[in-house]
């Protein structure tokens, strides 16, 4: 008998340590996932960003996926900050976050990379896809009634995303400087 309590104490204590090892792991997941996120959005932040991209970018050299990336800076959030202040600023920040997330796939990821600026990576599209994606982000974004300039640019199959990544962002700037609203394109 008294062996057999003292291997019900081993196994209690065993038991026990596993759940605090799973409890653990879960704790550690749960702060990966929180720092790869902007805490004003709940979108990726620019951490969470750059793990996806490094993720996508492997699958699509490993098996020839497309991938189409979207660069967006919110127009005039200055002068919102400015004229009404940061609260109004944040809400439009969220707003825009929002109608982005809606307005793409589950599987697609959606980054605010900090100030005003936001990222999407489509995943499995390519530039035959971009303009009517672009079309999408205008339309959620007019519907959230935020301005903005978007530029877009799909990874081309002999360079990384990195490459499209700065070829959208080029895309976004023009139309910036342009003061228009379609410029942003392959």
């Amino acid at each position: 008998m008294p062996l057999v309590r003292l291997l019900a104490r081993l196994l209690g204590s065993i038991l026990e340590s596993e759940l605090r090892g799973v409890d653990l792991a879960r704790a550690l997941q749960d702060v990966r996932e929180e720092a790869s996120r902007d805490p004003l959005t709940g979108l990726l932040n620019r951490r969470g960003w750059k793990e996806r991209v490094e993720i996508e970018e492997h699958r699509a050299r490993r098996y020839g996926s497309p991938a189409t990336v979207f660069i967006i800076d919110l127009d005039r959030l200055k002068e919102t900050n400015d004229g009404q202040g940061h609260e109004a600023g944040d809400h439009l920040l969220v707003r825009a976050g929002q109608a982005l997330r809606a307005a793409m796939r589950d599987t697609d990821a959606v980054a605010r990379n900090g100030g005003d600026e936001f990222a999407v990576l489509c995943v499995e599209s390519g530039a035959d896809g971009g303009q009517r994606i672009e079309n999408k982000i205008r339309r959620a974004l007019a519907e959230a009634g935020v301005e903005a300039s978007v530029g877009w640019s799909a990874r081309d199959p002999r360079q990384d995303i990195d490459s499209a990544i700065v070829k959208a962002d080029r895309h976004m700037l023009e139309e910036k400087l342009a003061g228009r609203g379609d410029a942003g394109s392959n």
